[in-house]
Order: structure tokens, then C-alpha cells, then sequence
């Protein structure tokens, strides 16, 4: 549900400002560990079922259990030694699967397959009940948002997008000519407290759990050491998964997912003027507010342009680039990465 995502960060915002060993780091949702939140636990629910959401729930607190474990036993010289091969190629491979499972607000007709290749299979068969007026606003949404990217870097091109889609919707009516919008997003603070999960379902978390522990600890720390250096101070890695299994922990304790160091939000935030972690409890301040009194905004919000937000937001994440650069480097790299990515296509 839409919710989750306002729910995911004012803990995790906060579990990291008092943990974490980094000035400029901000913590909460990212493209990256949400892409790998949602292949882990597809396959173990219905998209959207209570279930879903129960595993999503858990599977952040495992997360955050692993990553305060692994600090604890002083893990932190890991990140000295991940293979970023691999990493590139397991990201650009769950950034296809994200894109395909997008296509069905943007197609405005939804396919019953789960895996990559009949999913898309289905989607080519059944072309013919696309829904042209929602195809229209999701177009238009993802080229809005790719020209203000281009032209205008440092306005925020998702929420502009996003106000506009919201406020057009409600003037010409898109539910009515059929478009589906996101509709009621219940308001007030989300309870707190573990999900309903049985004890086989914990196990078959685990195993995505570490995947994205280690995930979420590589690409946070790589952010926080780059602005550690850029602005002459050090950071703890050891106690940088504390912080990160708090801010997770507090994600899932609120009903929220995974969220981990986002290289996108911390150079926004440092770009506006950010000098310390105060700036992420002022944001989970702000974030509540919005809980609890600005969620009726949301109600026209088509799904077509959540779809193209979500499209654009992994859409750098699919980067051949990454992969191909490494067959001038070592044959080996590159097949390793080439085999990551296509194994998460292909199983």
C-alpha cells in the first residue's frame, strides 16, 4: 500500500541520525533495496496481499537484525571485500524486473504472471486491452520526469510530477474516463509492533535478508566514506551496521520496508545545505505531518504516473555499462556480472 512508503522512514530516519558515524548520510526508501525487497518476498505472496505486506514488514527487521549483528561481531571490514561485479550485476538485473512489474499501471491491464519471461509474454499476448488514456498520462509522466532531469537537475523532478499529475486528475476527472487512481491512503501514524509471520516463513526470508543486508551495507557505506572524504572526517564502519540495522528495525517496527544510504538523497540534501543529521530528524518530523494531515493530497494521484516514478527512479540502475566495463578490466568480472544479472532474469 502507498502508505508504507511515509511509514518506512521518520524511524529509520531517526535510528540512523543517532547511530550512524556520518554527517551527510541520508537514510530511508531507496530504488535499490526496495527492487530487492520486492523480488525477495514475490515469491512468497500475492503483490498486495496481507501476506505481502506481513513478509515485507519482517523481512526488514531481519534485515536490520542481521545488519546490527554484523556490527556487533565487528563485520565491518566486509565492505573492504565485496565483489561489486556481482553487486552490478544482481542490481541491473532486479532493475529490469522492477521495470516489467511497472507496465501494468502504464499499460492500464494487469497479467497474472509473477517470473520475468511469461510475464512478459502475457503482457505482448494481451496488448490489445491497453488502456490508451492511462498508456497517455504514464508517457507523459516519464517524459516529464526525464526532461527535468535533464534540463533542471536540481529540482525535484518526482514531486513536481507527481502534484501536477495529482492536480490535473482531479480537474479533468481521470477516474472517470476509466484511469485507476491510487484513491484513499488511510491517515494517522501506523502501529506499531511485529507482524503475524510463522516461523517457515522467517527461514524462507533469511536467505534475502542477508542478500539484502549486504546490499544495503555496501552501497551506504560507499556513500558515506565518499562524503567522509569529501569533507575531511572519518567513519565507522563497524558501527555504520549498528546504524543501519537500527534505522531497518524501526522501518519494519512502523510497518515500513528495507531502506538503506541513498547516494541520490544525500547528494540533494548536501547540494540544499546539509551539515550535520539534523536534517534527517527535521525530515521525520515533516514526514509525520504528512501522516497524519496530508494524505487526502494523494487521492487522484494516477497510477500510471506512480508507475513512471517508480520506472524513472530504478531506471539508472539499469547501466550495461556497469557489466560491460569490466571486460576490458578481467574476462572473469564480466562474467560474473553478465551471470548475475541474468540469473536473476532468468530464475
Amino acid at each position: 500500500p502507498p502508505e508504507t512508503g511515509l511509514y518506512a522512514a521518520p524511524l529509520a530516519l531517526i535510528g540512523y541520525a543517532i547511530f550512524g558515524t556520518s554527517k551527510h548520510l541520508n537514510v530511508g526508501p531507496s530504488s535499490t533495496v526496495a527492487a530487492l525487497s520486492y523480488s525477495v518476498v514475490v515469491g512468497l505472496a500475492s503483490v498486495g496481499s496481507d501476506d505481502f505486506v506481513s513478509l515485507t514488514v519482517m523481512l526488514a527487521i531481519m534485515t536490520g537484525i542481521l545488519l546490527v549483528i554484523g556490527g556487533l561481531l565487528r563485520m565491518g571490514v566486509l565492505a573492504d571485500f565485496f565483489s561489486k561485479p556481482v553487486l552490478d550485476g544482481f542490481i541491473v538485473g532486479v532493475a529490469i524486473t522492477i521495470v516489467v512489474g511497472q507496465l501494468d499501471k502504464m499499460l492500464g491491464y494487469e497479467v497474472e504472471g509473477l517470473e520475468f519471461v511469461p510475464e512478459i509474454l502475457l503482457l505482448l499476448k494481451d496488448f490489445a486491452m491497453v488502456h490508451w488514456p492511462t498508456l497517455m498520462v504514464g508517457l507523459v509522466s516519464l517524459a516529464l520526469l526525464f526532461l527535468i532531469e535533464k534540463f533542471f537537475p536540481k529540482l525535484p523532478g518526482a514531486i513536481i510530477v507527481l502534484f501536477l499529475a495529482i492536480i490535473v486528475s482531479a480537474l479533468v476527472g481521470f477516474e472517470d474516463m476509466g484511469i485507476h487512481v491510487v484513491g484513499e491512503i488511510p491517515a494517522g501514524l501506523p502501529e506499531l509492533g511485529l507482524p503475524e509471520v510463522t516461523a517457515d516463513q522467517v527461514l524462507a526470508l533469511l536467505p534475502g535478508a542477508i542478500a539484502i543486508a549486504l546490499v544495503a551495507f555496501a552501497e551506504s557505506v560507499a556513500t558515506a566514506r565518499t562524503y567522509a572524504s569529501k569533507f575531511n572526517y572519518k567513519v565507522n564502519a563497524d558501527q555504520e551496521l549498528i546504524a543501519l540495522g537500527a534505522a531497518n528495525a524501526g522501518a519494519g517496527i512502523s510497518q515500513g520496508f528495507v531502506v538503506d544510504g541513498s547516494l541520490s538523497k544525500t547528494a540533494a540534501s548536501t547540494d540544499a545545505g546539509a551539515k550535520s543529521q539534523m536534517v534527517s530528524i527535521l525530515a521525520a518530523v515533516i514526514i509525520v505531518i504528512t501522516i497524519v494531515a496530508l494524505t487526502p493530497l494523494f487521492y487522484a494521484l494516477p497510477e500510471a504516473t506512480l508507475g513512471a516514478i517508480v520506472i524513472h527512479a530504478v531506471w539508472h540502475l539499469i547501466n550495461y555499462k556497469k557489466i560491460s566495463q569490466y571486460w576490458k578490466v578481467t574476462r572473469l568480472d564480466f562474467w560474473t556480472s553478465l551471470v548475475a544479472a541474468l540469473g536473476v532474469l532468468a530464475l
